[in-house]
Parts: C-alpha cells; sequence; structure tokens
C-alpha cells in the first residue's frame, strides 16, 4: 500500500499525509514529523534508503 502510494505522490507531484507509529512505514517517506507532547517536531528526513536498510537486516536474519 505504501509503494502505491509512494508512486502516487512521485507521478503527480503532489504530497500525502500519513499517520503512524510502525517505523516501516515510515521509512517510506521522504521527511517525517513527530509529535511530542502535542508539539510538533521535524525528524530527521530519512527516506526509502532506510527502508532497504531494514528489508536487508530481515532478509539476513531470516537466513
Amino acid at each position: 500500500m505504501m509503494e502505491l502510494i509512494g508512486e502516487l505522490v512521485h507521478q503527480q507531484c503532489a504530497a500525502a499525509t500519513v499517520s503512524t507509529h510502525d517505523p516501516l512505514m515510515a521509512a517510506f517517506a521522504d521527511r517525517t514529523f513527530e509529535l511530542h507532547d502535542g508539539r510538533l517536531s521535524a525528524a530527521a528526513p530519512h527516506g526509502r534508503h532506510a527502508l532497504s536498510e531494514l528489508s536487508a537486516a530481515r532478509a539476513a536474519a531470516a537466513r
């Protein structure tokens, strides 16, 4: 699902807002923000490379 949203966002030069507690889902984002005690704070951009690292780690653990 997140791959489809990402493709549409990039194809249409659009933006999407997704709310999640799952770091794997957040890894799809080009940019993330966090809420702490009701205040919005910017988190470091991490993007798709973080997802690649997580996928590689899962694959290695499965072997």
